[in-house]
């Protein structure tokens, strides 16, 4: 019967024994390692001996008072039980949902600490094949705040355009808009003095593209580019609260 079989010694060491029950937690990984099945085995059976002697010679060749270790035992005790405590209450704390105001609140106070590594643009943008009729007008039309203008790109981009984007409120880095449009290395000249952008994509298209807005590298970030860091950092900043909390109850 298999509970037999689990009380079966494998091998003793004084008065401490190994039983099949306790390879039992192996097996799984026997099995997906069957060629090495055994190997390990021995080798676990073979690691068991050893600490089991070596804390075999510690008991006999230590005094009564080197192995007394009530005291440590109990430190380690309240060591984990505190820990285990302040975790919880970790939890408990730091899961409450943190608001867009909070979040908004404490990136306003510490906006030194969000700034650009790279410039940041928001676009609208549409490519057409070269033989698309009225493309001088798509400049004016970018650079236009009219809704009229507006809907008029959006009639000629559903009709015309091979791609478009022109309700993307996002904010993305220039490196990645720069590579997938061709636009100029140096970003600063480029955003300071240019509102539409056109060029060409190769034989089937060319690139119509209107700069809405734009920071440049070193100031500070917008908030959506950096409300994950934010969170992490508002967290960090509750946490060490809390640890100094608890250490002074």
């Amino acid at each position: 019967q298999r509970g037999s079989e689990d009380r079966e010694p494998v091998v003793s060491v004084g008065q401490d024994t190994l039983y099949e029950a306790n390879l039992a937690a192996m097996t799984t990984n026997f099995e997906a390692q069957r060629k090495d099945g055994a190997r390990l085995r021995e080798e676990y059976i073979d690691r068991w001996i050893k600490r089991k002697l070596v804390y075999q010679k510690a008991l006999d060749n230590l005094s009564p008072q080197q192995k007394d270790k009530d005291q440590a035992l109990q430190r380690y005790y309240e060591t984990l039980i505190r820990h285990t405590y302040q975790q919880s209450l970790l939890r408990q704390k730091l899961d409450q949902e943190l608001s867009t105001d909070t979040l908004k609140a404490y990136y306003e106070a510490n906006q030194s600490r969000f700034r650009l590594s790279a410039p940041v643009l928001k676009i609208r943008y549409l490519a057409v094949p070269p033989s698309a009729p009225d493309q001088s007008k798509l400049t004016d039309w970018f650079q236009s705040d009219k809704n009229y203008h507006l809907d008029s790109l959006y009639r000629y981009a559903k009709q015309h355009a091979q791609h478009f984007s022109l309700g993307n409120d996002q904010w993305q880095y220039y490196p990645e808009v720069r590579e997938r449009f061709k636009l100029p290395a140096q970003a600063e000249p480029f955003l300071t003095n240019n509102q539409t952008h056109q060029t060409s994509l190769g034989d089937t298209a060319n690139l119509h593209m209107g700069i809405k807005t734009y920071k440049l590298k070193n100031t500070t970030a917008p908030f959506p580019l950096k409300e994950q860091q934010v969170r992490e950092a508002l967290l960090n900043q509750r946490k060490k609260a809390l640890f100094n909390e608890m250490e002074e109850e």
